[in-house]
């Protein structure tokens, strides 16, 4: 009786070891073949009305997670140009848990724009992560200018387009009508009756 008890105790933990260690080796190799993952990237794909800072481009931001702790690189690659261009560049990172980089892409300057931009993972294999957002309606900057008072205007605001025109807005006294002169000089830019209102 005692040696059966004592065989079935052997049995139960010759399974019980087994169930173990093949516990203990499954969970690491699983771990080991995990790929990169995107925990935050920004512009997020799909995204509408990205800002814009003119004259410099789009904001971006990535943070990439490796289970495993074996990430080794982490490139940003933009087919603003018609193919896909590198414009960030981890280098050899040694094998970490995760990366985080941001920055600006000076080629996403477009008004309502859409871009493809890619983020690939490298962790013995490449893993890829592609998104694509469209930029906000992009309008020139206010400048600062100053006018005439005796010319009895109220408002004025000069703006500049990307393709280098400028713009005039103004109202006045009288009528509150909005005029608006373009120049791609940057001169003579308002007239009214034949009276200048303003020199550039």
């Amino acid at each position: 009786m005692n040696e059966r008890r004592f065989r079935r105790g052997l049995i139960g933990l010759a399974i019980t070891v087994v169930i173990l260690t093949s516990i203990a080796y499954i969970f690491p190799q699983s771990a080991r073949g995990a790929t990169p993952t995107i925990s935050y990237a920004s512009p997020s794909n799909g995204a509408t009305f990205v800002d814009v800072i003119p004259g410099e481009g789009v904001n971006w931001t990535v943070n990439v997670t490796d289970s495993d702790g074996n990430l080794q690189r982490v490139r940003l690659l933009s087919n603003s140009s018609g193919s896909w261009q590198v414009f960030y560049d981890s280098g050899d990172l040694g094998g970490v848990s995760y990366h985080n980089a941001s920055g600006i892409n000076p080629d996403w300057t477009g008004s309502w724009k859409t871009y493809y931009w890619r983020v690939a993972c490298y962790d013995g294999t490449w893993t890829n992560y592609t998104y694509s957002f469209t930029t906000e309606y992009v309008f020139g900057q206010p400048h600062c200018i100053a006018l005439n008072d005796d010319k009895a205007l109220t408002t004025s605001v000069l703006y500049k387009n990307t393709t280098g025109d400028y713009y005039l807005w103004i109202t006045q006294d009288t009528d509150d009508d909005i005029l608006v002169k373009t120049s791609s000089l940057g001169t003579d830019f308002m007239t009214k009756s034949s009276i200048k209102a303003c020199d550039g």
